[in-house]
């Protein structure tokens, strides 16, 4: 089995950064980027795409106070 090749994105900051992996089967593997060797959340590749898609729509966005 191949290693996944995560990248991180340009928007990034240098202390509380995610990397990304499109990997087998299509399915899409999260790490973060200062415990690269730690856990890493796996999703399908379905639900990456709904999850972008609410992040694009601010559904995700603390309410204004």
């Amino acid at each position: 089995m191949r290693e996944p090749r995560f990248q991180k994105s340009s928007y990034s900051c240098s202390q509380g950064c995610v990397e990304v992996a499109f990997y087998l089967n299509n399915t899409i593997l999260i790490r973060d980027t200062k415990h690269q060797s730690g856990q890493m959340l796996r999703f399908a590749s379905l639900k990456w795409s709904a999850f972008l898609l609410g992040v694009k729509k601010a559904e995700f966005d603390r309410p204004q106070e």
